[in-house]
């Protein structure tokens, strides 16, 4: 799909993200799919700029849909609606740039004011500013495209007490997912969204090969959320959070990290994984993955 084609029809705002309506067809010839994520917009740095070139780039990829891994700001966790609000407004900048939809996953860092570190009082609404951003009633939904089932989930669950948080799908959300599989033909194949990763060897790469992930690092209850899908084609899960560009095949689903646009929070390389995105495509068999720094 070229470029001016994404343009036709977009309206001002927020509408201008929000999902498209899309309708399900055979998977005949390849699914692109543009994948960005951890784009932590702040305004220290040269974020700002290279944020907009970022974007121009992001807008020339050829592609049928365009899937955002999550953090889309920066520091929202701790931080009040009204200092983040500069923040927000160069994500939507950013978003308006690229000029087509972008369907969103929500990161740790667009939850707002879970816990101030200035002493402020917590947000009644964390998740306000990054549903107002993309138009959304949920974070979490479903939606077909090229014959391809795409689940995107909620996984940051914040403990306002503690300040923390862990990657958790929970007992409500395997519900809904076992409810949408029930309507999903068992040879469809699923591309899974998931900001915090399921599957990932980060500690055992940057630490050493007994390294565990912490439950912030990780979806904590990845195990039973994918036995959901042991009849189904589950053939791609998209994850986001860890800022490296890590691609593991286990069985017959793939489970992807796409790097982040930000590399190491706007100071270089992450890990050896340079600030870029990237375009996964569909096709029988394995997915195909390239990253662009």
């Amino acid at each position: 799909m070229k470029r001016r084609d994404f343009f036709r029809g977009l309206t001002a705002g927020a509408a201008a993200f929000a999902i498209p309506q899309v309708r399900a067809e055979s998977l005949t010839r390849p699914l692109r799919i543009g994948f960005l994520t951890d784009v932590h917009a702040m305004v220290e740095r040269d974020a700002p700029q290279r944020m907009q070139e970022t974007a121009a780039r992001i807008a020339e990829i050829e592609c049928d849909l365009i899937i955002g891994g999550g953090d889309f700001v920066h520091g929202g966790f701790t931080s009040t609606a009204k200092a983040m609000r500069p923040r927000f407004d160069l994500a939507r900048r950013f978003l308006e740039r690229i000029g087509r939809p972008v369907i969103p996953m929500l990161g740790n860092h667009d939850l707002v004011g879970v816990k101030p570190a200035d002493g402020a009082p917590a947000e009644a609404d964390p998740v306000a500013p990054f549903r107002e951003l993309f138009g959304l009633t949920e974070t979490r939904r479903t939606f077909e495209q090229g014959g391809v089932r795409f689940l995107v989930l909620d996984s940051v669950v914040p403990d306002r007490e503690s300040g923390t948080y862990e990657g958790r799908i929970g007992a409500e959300q395997r519900e809904w997912i076992s409810s949408t599989l029930a309507s999903t033909p068992k040879d469809q194949p699923i591309v899974l969204c998931s900001h915090i990763p399921f599957r990932s060897t980060f500690l055992q790469a940057k630490d050493g090969p007994t390294a565990p992930l912490p439950p912030a690092l990780v979806v904590t209850d990845a195990a039973e959320t994918l036995a959901l899908f042991h009849e189904h084609r589950l053939a791609l899960v998209l994850q986001g959070h860890l800022h490296i560009n890590e691609l593991i095949r286990f069985n017959q689903t793939t489970f992807l990290i796409g790097g982040a646009v930000s590399g190491a929070w706007w100071g270089g390389s992450n890990l050896g994984t340079p600030a870029g995105f990237g375009l996964v495509e569909l096709i029988p068999g394995e997915p195909r993955w390239t990253y662009r720094a």
